[in-house]
């Protein structure tokens, strides 16, 4: 999914035939290219980015009486952002729709702040290509993991930061002949 780095259930499925197909054909190896894509994966990460500076002034304002297992009010979700979106309006001035002569400025929604804040979150290349690199991560863990394939048989390539044009990110697998 954009922004993580977890292995969905339906692809856990493929990897597992995969090990089969591998460990019945001991002279392949598997190359493994993580990616990431910067449209999707870069919402996601600055949409995190944005959730995990709210909890942070959420659980700044509660002090030490916020239990671990409690979850911030949309009233207060609404509140910080408001504030956010107050302290970063010279960005947001950019990315939200301006006022036209035929309609008045208005407030702007909370979907309007939440895009206009998601959009103005500073990530650079190296967050994308670090999530890049953990989705690879991930994968080989899961292949290697338990004795399955060994570590000898899986290699880990330069990752990728390219549109993928799919609702998911998809890592690269190649299979190529042992050397």
């Amino acid at each position: 999914s954009p922004g993580a780095a977890t292995i969905l259930p339906a692809e856990t499925k493929k990897l597992e035939a995969l090990i089969k197909a591998l460990d019945e054909r001991p002279s392949l190896r598997l190359e493994i290219a993580g990616t990431a894509d910067p449209v999707r994966d870069r919402q996601a990460l600055s949409l995190q980015k944005l959730m995990a500076e709210m909890h942070v002034r959420w659980r700044r304002e509660r002090g030490r009486s916020a239990a671990a297992e409690e979850v911030m009010s949309a009233d207060d979700e609404q509140r910080f952002m408001k504030e956010l979106f107050d302290e970063h309006q010279k960005k947001m001035a950019s990315v939200l729709p301006a006022p036209s002569a035929d309609k008045p400025a208005k407030p702007p929604t909370p979907d309007e702040v939440r895009q206009a804040l998601v959009a103005a979150m500073p990530l650079d290349e190296d967050g994308l290509r670090a999530l890049a690199s953990q989705r690879a991560d991930q994968i080989r863990e899961h292949l290697t993991g338990e004795g399955r394939l060994s570590d000898e048989r899986v290699f880990l390539l330069d990752v990728e930061v390219t549109a993928s044009g799919h609702e998911l990110v998809h890592s690269q697998l190649t299979i190529a002949a042992a050397p």
